[in-house]
């Protein structure tokens, strides 16, 4: 960097030189590898940027970058375990690569998200007479469809009949 005075038209002091080298890039991380994944935790890592000294995230439900890194947390691995999720929930992850001097990256932005298990039904009964009954349950978010079984043993079948409707007319 070259700096001198103009004092008059024609009239210039000496160039005074200053010399510098620039910081290397501060990468930012790359893509996001989510494993370990179930209803209420989820591991996540990227790849590590050889000029970065941390990292720092935040995880929310907002697509929006944090301002100033607010609410944001600091590591140094690029690598994350997450607990205490909530089940049928898509979380966004904001992540930046930050380097010395105070330099970071820009933010990058992923998401994922937990999953709802397929659970047991819970069954109900009624209209229960001499005849028929009705056996019922509630509908499951997760449920593509339902199978039933009508028998006098208490063993559980391997496969079941196909329904796609939660409730079943029953012969008594």
């Amino acid at each position: 960097f070259h700096v001198r005075y103009k004092c008059s038209p024609v009239s210039f002091s000496p160039w005074v030189t200053y010399s510098f080298t620039t910081r290397p890039d501060c990468g930012k991380p790359g893509n996001l590898l989510v494993t370990a994944i179930d209803t209420n935790s989820a591991t996540l890592q990227w790849i590590n940027i050889a000029t970065a000294t941390s990292y720092q995230y935040l995880i929310d439900n907002q697509r929006a970058a944090p301002a100033n890194g607010a609410g944001t947390t600091t590591l140094t691995t690029p690598f994350i375990s997450l607990t205490s999720l909530t089940e049928g929930t898509w979380y966004y992850i904001h992540y930046r690569s930050l380097c010395a001097g105070n330099d970071s990256s820009a933010w990058q932005l992923d998401s994922f998200r937990t999953p709802i298990p397929c659970r047991r039904p819970v069954l109900g009964l009624s209209t229960l007479t001499a005849d028929n009954s009705i056996v019922f349950w509630s509908p499951v978010k997760t449920a593509i469809s339902y199978e039933y079984f009508l028998g006098s043993t208490s063993t559980e079948p391997v496969v079941g009949t196909p329904i796609k409707t939660y409730s079943v007319q029953t012969p008594y």
